[in-house]
Parts: C-alpha cells; sequence; structure tokens
C-alpha cells in the first residue's frame, strides 16, 4: 500500500519539468474507511506532543532507521551515505535557535495520534520550507545537489561509457560516484541548507514586498535561457534536451539511451553560460527535489461522488502507521444525517483489517480500526449534506458505503 525505497537502489522519480511545466503524477488513490467516534474522543485521540529536544531525537533516529524518513529529508535514494547526509542535515538544524523555536511552534499547533503521523506531517511543512530556500542558495551548491538524484552523478563521465558499459557496470557507476559526492560534500551542504532554511524562515516571520521574486518573471528568464541552451547545441542534441524537460517526455527505450541522455542534459545544465544559466540551474534543481519530495505526499482516496454532499477542505488518507504496516482490508461504512444536512455519526457495520492493531515505533500499539476512526469521521462533518425532503419536509437519513483496498 505504500511505496518502498530499498537500501542501494535509485530512486525512481520522474524527471523534472521547467517551473510552469512539472508534470505532477497523482498516485492511485486509496480507500479507506471509519467508524463512529465523537467529537471528543477525536480531541482525546491525539497523543501528548514531545518537547522539542525528544522530537530532534525522534528525527534523527527516524532517519538511522527508517528509508522512507531518510528520504523525506534528503530526496535521495537510500542508503548508508543518505543516512549519513539526512542525519548531518538535521543536526545542523537542531543547531539553528531559528529552527527549533519554528519547530516547538508547529508541535503545539499539530498534534497527532501516532508518532509515524506526527514525524510525516512535519516532514511535509518542512519540505515546503526547503524548497522556497532554494532562492539562497549559491550556483555551486545548486549545482552540486543537481549532481545527486538519480542518474544526473554520471556527469563528468564519459558520454561513450553509456554504450559500451554493462547495466550492471551502470549501476555500480552511479552508486559509487554518488556516494562520493555526498562523502565529499556532505558536512558543507548541511550548512548550507540550514543556512538557506533559517533564512526562509525569517522571510515567513517579517515577510516584506518585493521579498520574493515575481513567479511569473522567473519563469520568462529561465524559458528564455533555455531556449538559447537550445540553439548552442547540435540538433540532435537540442532534440534529446527539449524532450526529457517536456510535457510529453518520451521515456528511453533502455538503460543506455536514458544513460546517453541523461549525460546530455546534465552536461547541457551544469556547462551553460548562457544568460541566467544559473537561474535555470536553479529552476530544474529545485523542480527535481519538488518531483521528490512530492512521492511522499499523503495518499489521498476522494471516494465516488455522493449525490447530495458538497466535500470541504477534508480529505480521505490512510494513517501514516497503517500506510507503513501495510494494513489492507475491508469495511461496511455508514452515514447518519440529520434534518440540516449535517452528519450525526459514522459507523461501521463490520470490517477485514488486516493487521488488526499496529504498533508505533515508540512501542504504543493501536487497533487499526481506532487509527481510522477520525478520517471518515472528519470528511463527512467537514462537508455537508443537501437536506433530504420526505413529503416535502427535511428528514434524517444514512446511507451505506462498502470499501475494499489491497
Amino acid at each position: 500500500m505504500h511505496e518502498k525505497f530499498p537500501r542501494g537502489t535509485l530512486c525512481d522519480c520522474q524527471f523534472p519539468y521547467l517551473p510552469t511545466m512539472i508534470n505532477k503524477r497523482f498516485r492511485a488513490a486509496r480507500a479507506l474507511a471509519a467508524i463512529f467516534l465523537s467529537t471528543a474522543a477525536l480531541a482525546s485521540s491525539a497523543a501528548a506532543t514531545p518537547a522539542v529536544g525528544q522530537f530532534l531525537q525522534i528525527l534523527q533516529k527516524q532517519v538511522a532507521s527508517d528509508e522512507k524518513d531518510q528520504f523525506a529529508v534528503t530526496g535521495l535514494s537510500t542508503d548508508e551515505h543518505g543516512q549519513q547526509f539526512a542525519a548531518a542535515i538535521l543536526t545542523r538544524l537542531g543547531e539553528q535557535k531559528a529552527y527549533r523555536d519554528a519547530l516547538q511552534e508547529w508541535l503545539i499547533a499539530n498534534a497527532a495520534t501516532t508518532q509515524e503521523d506526527l514525524v510525516s506531517n512535519w516532514w511535509r511543512h518542512s519540505q515546503k520550507i526547503r524548497l522556497a530556500s532554494f532562492e539562497f542558495l549559491d550556483d555551486r551548491d545548486v549545482s552540486i545537489l543537481f549532481r545527486l538524484p538519480r542518474m544526473n552523478v554520471l556527469y563528468g563521465s564519459s558520454r561513450e561509457g553509456c554504450q559500451t558499459r554493462s547495466a550492471n557496470d551502470t549501476v555500480a557507476l552511479l552508486q559509487r560516484t554518488r556516494h562520493s559526492l555526498i562523502d565529499e560534500h556532505k558536512d558543507r551542504l548541511a550548512g548550507v541548507i540550514a543556512a538557506a532554511y533559517v533564512r526562509e524562515l525569517a522571510r515567513i516571520q517579517n515577510p516584506r514586498p518585493g521579498d520574493r521574486p515575481v513567479e511569473q518573471v522567473q519563469t520568462m528568464r529561465v524559458m528564455a535561457a533555455f531556449k538559447k541552451l537550445g540553439k548552442s547545441l547540435p540538433a540532435a542534441d537540442a532534440a534529446i534536451l527539449d524532450n526529457e524537460y517536456s510535457y510529453g517526455r518520451r521515456a528511453p527505450g533502455t538503460l543506455q539511451e536514458e544513460c546517453d541522455h541523461t549525460w546530455l542534459t546534465t552536461h547541457a545544465i551544469l556547462d551553460a553560460n548562457v544568460s541566467d544559466a544559473s537561474l535555470l540551474r536553479k529552476s530544474v534543481t529545485h523542480a527535481q527535489y519538488s518531483t521528490a519530495f512530492d512521492r511522499l505526499a499523503p495518499a489521498r482516496a476522494p471516494l465516488p461522488a455522493r449525490p447530495g454532499f458538497t466535500p470541504g477542505k477534508a480529505f480521505v488518507s490512510l494513517p501514516e502507521l497503517m500506510v507503513r504496516r501495510d494494513v489492507k482490508g475491508a469495511i461496511s461504512v455508514k452515514v447518519s444525517v440529520d434534518e440540516a444536512g449535517n452528519v450525526s455519526g459514522v459507523g461501521a457495520a463490520w470490517n477485514s483489517l488486516i493487521p488488526t492493531h499496529v504498533t508505533s515505533a515508540n512501542g504504543e500499539t493501536f487497533a487499526s480500526l481506532d487509527l481510522l476512526l477520525p478520517v471518515f469521521d472528519k470528511y463527512y462533518r467537514d462537508g455537508k449534506f443537501t437536506p433530504h425532503l420526505v413529503n416535502g419536509n427535511p428528514a434524517p437519513f444514512s446511507f451505506s458505503q462498502e470499501v475494499d483496498w489491497k
């Protein structure tokens, strides 16, 4: 039910597009369910909020033990080197008072039932700040970050090698080069990332007119630089570059072809000397990490449209602990609605959730049903039903829905 990132393997994130051309893939929705829970029970289900120091230790423990959490910090494929890089970033961030203060405020305002949900919610919140902070990185650091994901580490190798190396040799070269880059730059990059993050926090806390570039102007400059870069290349290479950053990208048919195309695009971007080349590098690097972090967005499962129901802002998503413990099953959900069109109860006639109980990383055990309780309850209570009329008069009603997921 959830994406896994095997140790030592390459991230299969889609190659990034330019700012206004990012083709974000939406994952298949997972169906979920919930049973009745009163408002008071919902409020009492949240776990105690940890102190900042305790939560920083939790984050370090998670990146040391869970590959998904490593990926959430770095946006890179997960292995021992990626874990060390993630730990270095968290250490440098934790040294910043502004980061700790912002984390404290967030913890107070964002309670969660399980440690897994709390950590995942923080990753998503933190990633938004991290991505916005790219603006404060210099060209050298952006260039290194650009080289780290996927096959971009091929920059500096020979183009001819794409055709002569075996698939195993190519994979070994990718991993070896990436490890070397991380080991060489992780400590300095961690400090740079932390400093940029704090600068973005300051901008958020004290916004001023004109302190952010105009997005439309930035996009126009990037597109102009991209066109100039294409014109500076041989026609065949320009076609490859255009394909790699287009909506209708044609995926390479073989590893050798992907290697060749990646070699060309990385050298074209990193070696570009057209006007606004540094802005172009920053743009494609930002898009690359944004696309990677998108993989960690909560899986939304919009239910089939219900006549007369207008959803609110709440959406249906499986709690993170259930995702990590691979809970599967089916449930029959019953929703009761009062005369005014407000949900008065959400219940379950039966369910086949397996496993029935799941254990958090901090040792707490939860019934799978209990974790699902707030999901549908919040979704339906946040929306509104058109009052049901019987002989022209509003009347309560209920409906049932069976949900099955694998």
